[in-house]
């Protein structure tokens, strides 16, 4: 009953502001005490405080901070179980609001922190609720973009020991990063660094450090390469990551930053995280996470970024720590096509290198690249990285000696190339596979022996309307014609 009363004066006097004022504080006061009695303050109520009213009052747009404040913690309580109403009432007098109000805040002020704890919890739901509310907030041109960048931005920097307000602007950032072009003003506007400097400050905190480790998985992609490294970006995630080596929300998030640091092909930045133990931090959480398989499919995308991307000697550091990581990651996430996609493209830049290609000899590692084969066989992407993964495990240049194979094992091949005669790659590489069996007279005799295969290289070759380099010409001469 006082619920209603109080919610009908606020309603009744929206344009005095000192009354306005005392009831959205007793509503407060109400909801504090029983928050289920949100869900009554729905409609009616939700439109006065974000309309304007008929003298042309929009309260939480008025610049009274007692007033906005009020409005924003309703709000917040309010739309959170009202998801009915939450596009209906989120427009731009909402946004201007909270970023007027933010902009505004006075450090001085003793109750400024908590109104701006209170201003970027509202913002970071309403930013990550549905589409439709972080394109009200954005305007559809988002052409709030920038002022609600850099509010949060202000908030930040102005309080860098709350972690409630840390959060909420990671989270902000992440949840309005929706393209490139976003992306990049949040980093001209300082905004990655200050996630940055968030992970650095509050690197203790499991669940802060998470959310800007989120943030930031977003924000690579338009980072501007100059800035990471000016804000010693490699060194605080790798550093974060070290911090928290039981959390696995911070392993998969951290993994999946550095998969995105790699990525921008800077090759000071792939050294650095070499050189800072990147690559033995993500093979670390990928067997202390055996069993997670966004563990796997993030970790083994990582090193196989890096290892795309550094030189021979960096390589086969990475591959030292991160061998037996990767081929246990596969193993047990064998049924994924991402994983053993990610897992074989690792293997294929990892046995380039001849004393990983030993190690992978000796743990067994090809008996499971076949199984890989075969398990993923309709899988285009899987199959063409475990054929380019055979063609550098398979052959020992240094010891020029070949590896020898199985029956069961060239039916996968020749299976493979039967069901992708389409795809150029499956194909390529599979003939270059074959060709370096033929290396071994033991190979050559039960390549011999297959009634198809001979075919299936001249279909490759009509198909796609090339050599292969010679070696499709070179098998054909190889194995017997039974056409003749």
């Amino acid at each position: 009953r006082a619920l209603s009363i109080v919610s009908d004066v606020a309603i009744a006097h929206g344009e005095d502001q000192g009354t306005l004022e005392q009831a959205l504080a007793a509503l407060r006061a109400i909801l504090h005490h029983k928050s289920s009695l949100a869900s009554r303050l729905e409609g009616n109520f939700v439109s006065v405080i974000t309309s304007d009213t008929q003298t042309g009052l929009r309260p939480i747009a008025c610049g009274n901070r007692n007033v906005v404040y009020h409005c924003v913690s309703l709000l917040g309580s309010i739309l959170r179980g009202a998801s009915s109403i939450r596009d209906e009432y989120v427009n731009n007098t909402v946004s201007g609001g909270l970023v007027d109000f933010i902009m505004d805040a006075n450090a001085d002020d003793l109750d400024a922190q908590c109104q701006m704890e209170a201003a970027m919890d509202l913002l970071c739901f309403l930013s990550g609720s549905s589409y439709k509310s972080r394109m009200a907030l954005l305007d559809e041109d988002l052409s709030k973009a920038t002022s609600i960048i850099k509010a949060v931005v202000k908030a930040m920097k102005t309080y860098p020991q709350s972690a409630p307000i840390q959060g909420c602007g990671c989270m902000v950032f992440h949840n309005i990063a929706l393209d490139n072009k976003l992306r990049t003003d949040i980093c001209e506007e300082g905004g990655v660094g200050q996630v940055v400097s968030s992970l650095s400050i509050l690197a203790d905190d499991a669940q802060l450090v998470m959310r800007a480790l989120r943030a930031l998985s977003n924000l690579m992609g338009g980072a501007l390469v100059g800035i990471l490294r000016t804000i010693d970006s490699a060194s605080i995630i790798i550093n974060a990551m070290k911090r928290h080596p039981q959390d696995l929300c911070v392993q998969v998030e951290g993994a999946s930053v550095l998969w995105a640091l790699s990525a921008t092909r800077d090759n000071a930045l792939n050294l650095e995280i070499v050189d800072l133990d990147g690559a033995s931090v993500i093979a670390s959480a990928m067997s202390q996470f055996i069993a997670s398989e966004k563990m796997h499919e993030k970790g083994l995308a990582a090193i196989w970024s890096l290892c795309s991307l550094v030189s021979n000697e960096a390589k086969e550091t990475v591959g030292r720590v991160a061998i037996k990581p990767v081929v246990n990651a596969l193993a047990a996430s064998v049924c994924s096509d991402q994983v053993v996609s990610n897992g074989l493209g690792c293997l294929k830049c990892l046995s380039t290198i001849s004393t990983i290609r030993t190690l992978l000899e000796e743990s067994g590692s090809i008996d499971l690249v076949y199984s890989c084969l075969w398990i993923h066989l309709q899988n285009r992407s899987v199959v063409q990285h475990g054929l380019a993964a055979l063609c550098n495990i398979t052959i020992n240049t240094d010891a020029n000696e070949v590896m020898l194979i199985s029956n069961d094992e060239l039916a996968i091949i020749v299976h493979i190339m039967r069901y992708h005669q389409n795809v150029q790659w499956v194909q390529h590489n599979a003939i270059q596979v074959l060709k370096n069996f033929t290396f071994s007279p033991e190979n050559l005799a039960i390549m011999g022996n297959d009634l198809h295969l001979p075919e299936l290289i001249r279909s490759a070759k009509a198909t796609h309307r090339i050599g292969f380099q010679g070696r499709a010409d070179d098998l054909l001469q190889l194995l017997p014609d039974r056409l003749k």
